[in-house]
């Protein structure tokens, strides 16, 4: 778990965005705030040839996001009654307001998989949990791509084994977390910012994925983000993800927060 360096890599480039005037764009997206490191690796969760979506070759389709210490955690969550397995875990867990890792993966939405889909997110947590020794339950799980096919497990369970030493504070880790959750997307959406709240120095840092589904109602998003400042409160709860509230409920979007605390 080394922490590398924030730069660029020099095949990376970010996309033109319209900032605030008192934010700055810098490198890192998800690990951009202290302490938070990440990683993703292939797996084969989505069997290649088995679809379009699996004609991306050897992309990675598992990642982790681990903080060093408890983070202060807040989540959003579709409003649909019909909702994928790893969305029931994690808004089960968010409600505590701590946690510690996210693990996340496309290829396979767990959703529409009965108790069999519940057993797999937790046991993915679980997977997670042994590999940095915290609890399952500081874990939160994410997961994108088809619906109604069990999760494949044992490459699940090797790809977190697999992904967890390879855990580093990096550009270069954050853009493979970032491509790894992609599924329809044709490129990554990675970005982060610092700005000042008083004297005190604030970064935000995110990764998405989404595109065109079969309509708005059935759109799939994940955006998990990672925070750090040096003030002492800052506020950090449900009211944080409002603004990324969807139009049209469906069966698997969220946006997960992480906020390192200090």
């Amino acid at each position: 778990m080394q922490a590398g360096s924030l730069r660029s890599p020099e095949h990376a480039c970010f996309s033109p965005v319209k900032l605030h005037p008192n934010f700055k764009q810098v490198p890192g997206s998800i690990c951009a705030p202290r302490g938070f490191k990440c990683a993703a690796v292939f797996c084969d969760i989505k069997k290649l040839g088995t679809g379009k979506g699996s004609d991306k070759g050897h992309k990675d389709d598992l990642g982790l996001v681990v903080s060093d210490v408890p983070a202060a955690v807040a989540g959003m969550f579709t409003t649909n009654q019909i909702c994928a397995a790893p969305v029931k875990v994690s808004a089960q867990r968010t409600a505590k307001n701590f946690a510690r890792a996210i693990v996340v993966n496309s290829g396979n939405a767990n959703a529409c998989t009965g108790k069999q889909g519940i057993v797999d997110a937790n046991r993915m947590t679980e997977i997670a949990g042994k590999s940095f020794c915290i609890k399952n339950s500081d874990v939160l799980v994410c997961s994108t791509g088809r619906i109604g096919v069990p999760m494949p497990m044992k490459n699940v369970a090797r790809g977190i084994r697999a992904c967890a030493p390879l855990l580093a504070r990096s550009a270069r880790n954050a853009r493979q977390v970032a491509e790894a959750i992609m599924t329809t997307d044709t490129r990554r959406k990675e970005i982060a910012v610092e700005f000042r709240i008083g004297k005190s120095t604030v970064r935000i840092g995110g990764i998405c994925k989404g595109a065109g589904m079969i309509e708005p109602g059935m759109v799939v998003k994940l955006s998990p983000f990672s925070y750090c400042s040096n003030r002492r409160r800052v506020a950090w709860d449900s009211k944080t993800t409002r603004s990324a509230e969807p139009k049209h409920p469906s069966t698997n979007p969220f946006g997960i927060g992480l906020k390192w605390k200090n």
